[in-house]
């Protein structure tokens, strides 16, 4: 009788969206421009209902207006009259100039969000084993047409690139005059495997944060720097500059490179894994990769131990024999007595009911919640966890031997201390008011008098007292009044900055305590509990406690012996005792963890969610400290051998480490600045005439004198800041040495190693000749040689040494000794010039021996005749002796512009200098030594064999180019040094002169003449150009001009009433508390008034101000 719904709707052409439901009342209809009426069709649910149709005819036929939405409504009346259901139906006919999708889907993977036809932009997340994708578009209109952007392709098969592939459609109207455009960003999760690019390549496509090929190449707008998307978005999360330029990053500063991931696409690559090599472009690895996973898809061999009758994989079979077989190795787990802890009985709820199951379903449900609120960093994050606690404790206290009660308990008390440690979610906590911690002391005092202890006896005794309160209410059953007594040792002892005394430890009060005797319960519950075993041994490693973390990793892999995490934690801790077992352990874990990476990154056709589980339960997750360790770990066991990369990526390296040094927030500590040390000294060594590694290496010079004081330090980092600025407007890249480099120990000291180590190499590869060599063999050698030597002989390079321009004198070394070999191989003569400080020393080479690699540079391409070579700088002059045979160089003359004294270095602009090339000669070398430790191999200078960059062509005149950096490096340099302080003011002013807006550079400088000349450092200050918005950097100036003004009582100084304006709106009203009382006191009543006005941006008229003027009695 009250029936009023329909049975039935359509509307013929068109499609109803949603799908019809009689209990659904609101729909929408989209039809072409073409279509100028549509026909409504329904049926009632029961024969004795009536439907009317509002905006039609009689005859059901709607007409429709081009461009509009047309609202058709049925009435439907029930058989009693009274009931009465509306539908409604809007009807869109589209214009001819619109563009529009009706559906839009992909073959593979789902669209993020899911399609909405007025939304543009969408994402779609792929397994990198995907190559291609197909994507199905469907216009509204069948005359509109729908096409790719900058692409050849079909949509049926859209090849993807490694990293994000951009599709784009356009729809075009009816009439051709509307366009619209839909992107589906289509992104490839990153392939699980370090892969290996060719030289050239990996100078271009490595990321320079992770040092790994790159995934979605992304940089700075108007950056050149090239890094991995995620590494990027890491980096700049919380510094909002570039930090290789330190640019602000303003607009839309973000640009995902499409090139750079093309060129990704086609780059041969070799990815090594756990079941072979795979080699191809990048595009193509990832489905690579999965062909070979199925291939290679085999079960582990296993074997039956003879002893406990337990499957044991065949690779941990000796391991298991030999540590954890139960019938070889007996062990026994400590008990303890399973009991409800204060803790645990703060956390029991009563209310939850007495069903264990539904509480522990409960709080299961509550960890789901807690997952999904994650993400989102709210703060009930931290309420769902406690809840979930509650949950389990209650259930521990209902089923004292239900380890699942326990477990879970375990598990939340763990994730409590990632949700802080990790996520930075914290129960927020009020500080204690001054009552509050009044009467605090006053109750710790008078328990310390109960026990004949007084304030002067020390905290020691104190705490000692207030311990042996807390036992004494704990044995005599009063549990509440001992936690209150606990919390007071746990503040006093916070108070006096001590951790603990005697037996009462407060770290039994953490999470990660807690969850460790939880677990030990669950051990006691149920000692065969594999699970229960390896998650005590996980958290004991974790906590230290490494003697325990082997007895339960023991016991869990003694129980369960194919259980994989417990072989990597187990293999872990038996590295440092032993390397044999640990391993093969290592090797297991850790093959698990790139097969769960690899399952995660190329089957799993689903995002995968970081956020799936607790991170107490998702043990083999890329953030678990634990597996890091492993591999390193796993890296040291099987040898510290590296392949050494070559110049060019070793200098790449070094900058983008020095950014990370610059701009980490770890605490500096010696291992830290030992390493930036190194890294900066390393850079020199690759480019000696680059402004920029010089600076950085003086400000790890001055970094490390400023924790050790050594004075040598200081002395070197000036140096290196005056190299660095005297390097400015010439080449990187040339065979000069800055004298100021010459003259520090490190790079003396660097240069002798190099030298020795060449000298031994050679010495070794001598050793190498088979002594089977025949005599004709070594004839054919030996003419071969004596050819080679006469083409060196023509480019053999005499200097002019100290003389001034047009004078040609040969400097001729006197008392120079050869050391020479026997017949049968070729000589390398060791020359000495009298006076040296380093004895001669024969040195041999067998024939066609290479000379190592660290001791040649690469050589221009450019041939060039024997011809005289001009350079600006002096070089010593070296004889050749080949084979014992002297020969007489053609002299190539190198001619100084002006007179230089030996040892100077007088650098001329890049332009005026002739780069030129010296061909490199494989054989028949002489290897010479001079004064300051000098090389000469293959024809080439010292200076050309170690300080020359062999990764850039001569013809590459990239130049320093001037920087503030080493100034203020060296102005911070000499304000440390006695008497210095003139030379620094002039820096810091050229720094300020060169960069304007450096806070450093201000404060610095006003806190050097403010010793002298405070009002000198009020004009530093106040010449910093402020923004019309001062931000928090600023307010550290403003504060000093106020407080300097305000100590020399210029208060009708206009800089003063600006300043404490600026400072007020910066840091609040607050702040300029103690300024307003002097200020009063002086009577200084219109400057107060200007100042209110001025920070609440109001004028002196105001009402409200003037109601607090009178309030204050200004």
């Amino acid at each position: 009788m009250d029936n009023a719904k329909l049975a039935k709707l359509r509307v013929t052409p068109g499609k109803l969206l949603p799908s019809f439901a009689s209990d659904v009342t609101q729909y929408s209809v989209t039809v072409s421009s073409s279509i100028e009426e549509v026909r409504i069709s329904y049926q009632t649910s029961d024969s004795g209902a009536s439907c009317s149709m509002r905006g039609g005819k009689d005859d059901k036929l709607v007409k429709l207006i081009e461009g509009q939405i047309s609202r058709i409504e049925l009435a439907v009346t029930a058989e009693d009259g009274r009931t009465v259901k509306i539908y409604s139906v809007d009807v869109r006919r589209l214009s001819a100039n619109d563009a529009i999708l009706s559906e839009l889907e992909t073959s593979i993977g789902t669209l993020i969000p899911r399609f909405d036809p007025s939304t543009e932009m969408y994402c779609c997340y792929l397994p990198c084993s995907s190559n291609t994708i197909a994507v199905k578009a469907t216009a509204e209109d069948q005359a509109m047409n729908i096409s790719m952007v900058d692409s050849v392709t079909s949509m049926a098969a859209i090849p993807l690139s490694p990293g994000c592939t951009w599709v784009e459609l356009k729809v075009c109207s009816a009439n051709g005059k509307g366009v619209k455009h839909y992107v589906i960003k289509v992104i490839k999760r990153p392939i699980p495997y370090v892969m290996m690019l060719s030289s050239d390549d990996r100078i271009h496509l490595t990321c320079s944060v992770c040092w790994g090929v790159l995934y979605r190449p992304s940089r700075i707008n108007r950056g050149v720097q090239m890094y991995c998307l995620p590494c990027l978005e890491e980096l700049t999360r919380t510094n909002k500059s570039d930090v290789f330029t330190g640019q602000k990053l303003e607009g839309e500063w973000l640009i995902e490179d499409q090139k750079v991931e093309a060129l990704l696409s086609q780059t041969q690559a070799v990815c090594r894994t756990s079941t072979g090599v795979v080699t191809g472009p990048i595009g193509l690895i990832g489905g690579l990769l999965n062909k070979q996973k199925d291939q290679e898809k085999k079960e582990e061999p296993t074997e039956i131990c003879t002893n406990c009758s337990k499957k044991v994989p065949l690779l941990n079979m000796s391991v298991h024999m030999e540590l954890l077989c139960p019938a070889k190795c007996p062990g026994s787990l400590m008990k303890q007595e399973v009991k409800v802890r204060p803790w645990e009985a703060r956390l029991i709820d009563c209310t939850l009911g007495n069903d264990v199951q539904c509480i522990l379903r409960t709080a299961s449900a509550i960890e789901t919640e807690y997952l999904l609120a994650l993400p989102k960093g709210e703060q009930s994050s931290q309420e769902l966890l406690q809840r979930a606690a509650s949950c389990y404790a209650t259930a521990a206290k209902l089923a004292p031997n239900d380890i699942r009660a326990h477990m879970g308990l375990a598990l939340i008390m763990e994730e409590l201390f990632y949700a802080d440690d990790l996520y930075g979610i914290k129960k927020e906590t009020e500080m204690d008011t001054e009552a509050e911690i009044s009467a605090d002391q006053e109750e710790f005092d008078a328990i310390c008098k109960l026990h004949g202890i007084n304030p002067i006896d020390g905290i020691v005794q104190q705490l000692k007292a207030i311990e042996a309160e807390y036992h004494s209410l704990k044995l005599s059953g009063q549990i509440h009044k001992a936690e209150h007594v606990q919390q007071l040792h746990a503040w006093k002892s916070k108070q006096a900055s001590q951790v603990h005394y005697g037996s009462l430890n407060l770290e039994t009060e953490g999470t990660i305590a807690r969850a460790i005797q939880k677990l030990k319960d669950c051990v006691n519950i149920n000692p065969c509990d594999s699970v229960s075993c390896f998650n005590l041994g996980r958290l004991s490693l974790l906590n230290g406690e490494y003697d325990n973390a082997v007895i339960y990793l023991k016991a869990a892999l003694a129980i369960m012996p194919m259980f994989t995490s417990a072989c990597l934690c187990l293999g872990l801790v038996l590295s440092f005792q032993n390397p044999a077992f640990s391993a093969t352990l290592l090797y297991r874990g850790l093959s698990e963890y790139l097969a769960t990476r690899e399952h995660d990154c190329i089957s799993n056709a689903t995002e995968a969610s970081m956020y799936k589980e607790l991170l107490s339960k998702s043990f083999y997750r890329p953030t678990n400290s634990l597996i890091i360790e492993a591999f390193l770990a796993f890296a040291e066991i099987g040898g510290n051998d590296i392949l050494a990369p070559e110049d060019s990526m070793a200098l790449k390296h070094c900058k983008e480490l020095h950014v990370l040094f610059h701009n980490n927030e770890l605490p500096p500590t010696n291992d830290l600045r030992a390493l930036q040390m190194q890294v900066c000294q390393t850079g020199v060594i690759l480019q000696p005439n680059s402004s920029e590694a010089l600076c950085h290496l003086g400000n790890a010079q001055l970094a490390e004198y400023e924790a050790n004081s050594d004075v040598q330090l200081l002395k070197e980092a000036e140096l290196n800041f005056k190299a660095s600025i005297s390097q400015e407007g010439f080449d990187i890249d040339t065979d000069v040495v800055p004298e100021e480099l010459e003259s520090q120990v490190w790079w003396r000291t660097h240069k002798k190693v190099q030298l020795d180590t060449h000298i031994d190499n050679c010495s070794t590869d001598k050793k190498s000749i088979s002594s089977k060599e025949t005599t004709a063999s070594v004839n054919k050698h030996l003419a071969s040689q004596s050819s080679k030597a006469s083409n060196l002989s023509r480019q053999t390079i005499t200097a002019t040494v100290g003389k001034p321009t047009g004078m040609k004198t040969t400097k001729k070394l006197s008392g120079a000794k050869t050391a020479s070999k026997p017949s049968g191989g070729t000589s390398i003569a060791v020359t000495k010039p009298s006076g040296a400080s380093i004895p001669p020393k024969a040195v041999t080479k067998p024939s066609g021996t290479p000379i190592p690699p660290k001791a040649v540079t690469k050589s221009s391409s450019t041939s060039i005749p024997p011809k005289t070579i001009t350079r600006s700088c002096s070089t010593s002059i070296q004889q050749k002796t080949l084979s014992g045979t002297s020969i007489q160089p053609k002299a190539v003359t190198k001619t100084s512009t002006t007179s230089i004294p030996p040892m100077a270095v007088n650098k001329q602009p890049a332009q005026a200098i002739q780069a030129t090339a010296i061909p490199k000669i494989s054989n028949g070398n002489t290897v010479n030594l001079s004064t300051g430790d000098q090389l000469q191999v293959d024809g080439l200078s010292p200076s050309q064999i170690s300080n020359s960059s062999p990764h850039t062509s001569p013809a590459c005149k990239e130049k320093n180019t001037k920087s503030h950096l080493p100034r203020l490096g060296m102005a911070r340099a000499l304000v440390k040094l006695p008497e210095c302080n003139s030379k620094a003011i002039t820096l810091y002013r050229e720094v300020i002169e060169m960069a304007p807006e450096l806070h450093e550079a201000y404060i610095e400088l006003g806190a050097i003449l403010n010793q002298s000349e405070p009002l000198a450092a009020v004009d530093v200050y106040c010449s910093f150009p402020f923004p019309s918005l001062s931000a928090f950097d600023d307010a550290f100036l403003h504060g000093e001009v106020v407080r300097i003004l305000m100590n020399a009582e210029k208060y009708d100084d206009i800089r003063l009433c600006n300043s404490l304006i600026s400072l007020g709106k910066a840091m609040g009203i607050g702040m300029l508390e103690k300024t307003v009382t002097v200020l009063e006191a002086k009577f200084k009543t219109p400057l107060l008034k200007q100042v209110y006005a001025g920070v609440h941006g109001k004028p002196q008229t105001d009402p409200d101000l003037q109601q607090f003027f009178k309030f204050k009695c200004w």
